[in-house]
Protein backbone atom coordinates (compact mmCIF):
# COMPACT_ATOMS: atom_id res chain seq x y z
CA UNK A 1 0.00 0.00 0.00
CA UNK A 2 1.33 3.42 -0.92
CA UNK A 3 2.20 5.91 1.81
CA UNK A 4 -0.32 8.39 0.40
CA UNK A 5 -3.15 5.89 0.78
CA UNK A 6 -2.10 5.19 4.37
CA UNK A 7 -2.09 8.94 5.06
CA UNK A 8 -5.60 9.51 3.67
CA UNK A 9 -6.96 6.49 5.52
CA UNK A 10 -5.53 7.94 8.71
CA UNK A 11 -7.50 11.15 8.03
CA UNK A 12 -10.72 9.11 7.86
CA UNK A 13 -9.88 7.03 10.93
CA UNK A 14 -9.08 10.21 12.84
CA UNK A 15 -12.44 11.71 11.86
CA UNK A 16 -14.22 8.62 13.21
CA UNK A 17 -12.16 8.79 16.41
CA UNK A 18 -12.98 12.46 16.93
CA UNK A 19 -16.66 11.85 16.10
CA UNK A 20 -16.79 9.41 19.02
CA UNK A 21 -15.32 11.91 21.51
CA UNK A 22 -16.87 11.83 24.96
CA UNK A 23 -14.38 14.02 26.79
CA UNK A 24 -15.86 17.51 27.09
CA UNK A 25 -12.72 19.10 28.51
CA UNK A 26 -10.49 21.49 26.63
CA UNK A 27 -7.46 20.15 24.81
CA UNK A 28 -3.98 21.67 24.98
CA UNK A 29 -5.06 24.44 22.56
CA UNK A 30 -8.14 25.42 24.56
CA UNK A 31 -10.58 23.80 22.12
CA UNK A 32 -13.28 21.57 23.55
CA UNK A 33 -13.23 18.00 22.27
CA UNK A 34 -16.97 18.37 21.74
CA UNK A 35 -16.17 20.87 18.98
CA UNK A 36 -14.00 18.32 17.18
CA UNK A 37 -16.72 15.70 17.58
CA UNK A 38 -19.37 17.98 16.07
CA UNK A 39 -17.12 18.98 13.15
CA UNK A 40 -16.06 15.41 12.42
CA UNK A 41 -19.64 14.14 12.53
CA UNK A 42 -20.75 16.84 10.10
CA UNK A 43 -17.84 16.02 7.77
CA UNK A 44 -18.50 12.26 7.83
CA UNK A 45 -22.24 12.68 7.24
CA UNK A 46 -22.12 15.60 4.80
CA UNK A 47 -20.75 13.90 1.68
CA UNK A 48 -19.11 17.16 0.61
CA UNK A 49 -16.50 17.46 -2.15
CA UNK A 50 -13.53 17.32 0.25
CA UNK A 51 -14.99 14.23 1.94
CA UNK A 52 -15.39 12.51 -1.42
CA UNK A 53 -11.85 13.41 -2.44
CA UNK A 54 -10.34 12.12 0.81
CA UNK A 55 -12.27 8.85 0.49
CA UNK A 56 -11.14 8.39 -3.09
CA UNK A 57 -7.52 9.14 -2.17
CA UNK A 58 -7.83 6.55 0.61
CA UNK A 59 -9.19 3.97 -1.82
CA UNK A 60 -12.62 3.90 -0.17
CA UNK A 61 -16.05 4.49 -1.63
CA UNK A 62 -17.49 7.70 -0.14
CA UNK A 63 -20.89 6.02 0.05
CA UNK A 64 -19.43 3.12 2.05
CA UNK A 65 -17.68 5.43 4.53
CA UNK A 66 -20.81 7.53 4.93
CA UNK A 67 -22.95 4.42 5.44
CA UNK A 68 -20.62 3.33 8.26
CA UNK A 69 -20.82 6.84 9.75
CA UNK A 70 -24.63 6.74 9.61
CA UNK A 71 -24.61 3.35 11.36
CA UNK A 72 -22.42 4.76 14.13
CA UNK A 73 -24.55 7.90 14.38
CA UNK A 74 -27.69 5.77 14.78
CA UNK A 75 -25.99 4.05 17.72
CA UNK A 76 -25.00 7.35 19.33
CA UNK A 77 -21.37 7.33 18.16
CA UNK A 78 -20.26 4.58 20.58
CA UNK A 79 -16.63 4.36 21.63
CA UNK A 80 -14.95 1.06 20.80
CA UNK A 81 -14.62 -1.24 23.76
CA UNK A 82 -11.15 -1.48 25.25
CA UNK A 83 -9.35 -4.59 24.07
CA UNK A 84 -6.16 -5.39 26.00
CA UNK A 85 -5.06 -7.60 23.11
CA UNK A 86 -4.10 -4.46 21.19
CA UNK A 87 -1.99 -2.76 23.85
Amino acid sequence: MKNEVVLWRAVIYNAFDEAQARDLTDNQYGVRWETYARQSRAWLLGLGPDFKLVCEMAGYSPDYVQRKAREMAAKGWPRPKYNPQYT
